[in-house]
């Protein structure tokens, strides 16, 4: 759930479900560093593996992230400095970015591949905390006000 992107400036970390960060990071070509529940699925841990993430296995449940959240709040402090914490429940740039990036994209997609006449009456989203549906959702309704939103979790 928490990712850590080695770069130029230090190291940044990004809660999550080790999804889009960690995806992110391996097109930049930076390591990263995912610590998430020692319970979350074998598929989840096989792809970490096969983009070469170092796993932090936390003792806790997809629905608990106490200890995934002290864990990174420990590296933070550890850090002095040199670690950035991009905290979605704090920060509120996770579904901004979302609003502006993935919103315009899903919209972009939609035009390339509608027929004439064509409207998009609904999106299914894969969800972690909330960041990508939030931001999305209110890009596309927009858009398309009439659009039906329905959230799904990836594996």
């Amino acid at each position: 759930m928490i990712l850590k992107i080695i770069n130029p400036y230090g190291l940044v970390q990004e809660i999550t479900y080790c999804r889009g960060g960690v995806s992110n990071a391996a097109l930049m070509h930076s390591p990263a560093v995912a610590i998430l529940p020692e319970n979350m699925s074998k598929e989840r841990f096989d792809w970490l593996n096969s983009i070469n993430a170092e796993i932090i296995k936390a003792p806790s449940t997809e629905s608990s992230i106490k200890e995934v959240l002290d864990i990174s709040n420990k590296l933070v402090k550890e850090g002095e400095g040199k670690i950035f914490s991009l905290n979605q429940f704090s920060d509120f740039s996770n579904p901004i970015w979302h609003y502006w990036c993935t919103g315009r994209a899903l919209e972009k997609i939609f035009h390339h591949v509608a027929k004439p006449g064509q409207k998009l009456d609904g999106a299914y989203l894969c969800e972690g905390f909330g960041g990508t549906i939030a931001g999305s959702t209110f890009y596309l309704r927009e858009k398309f006000p009439l659009i039906k939103i329905t959230a799904g979790e990836a594996t």
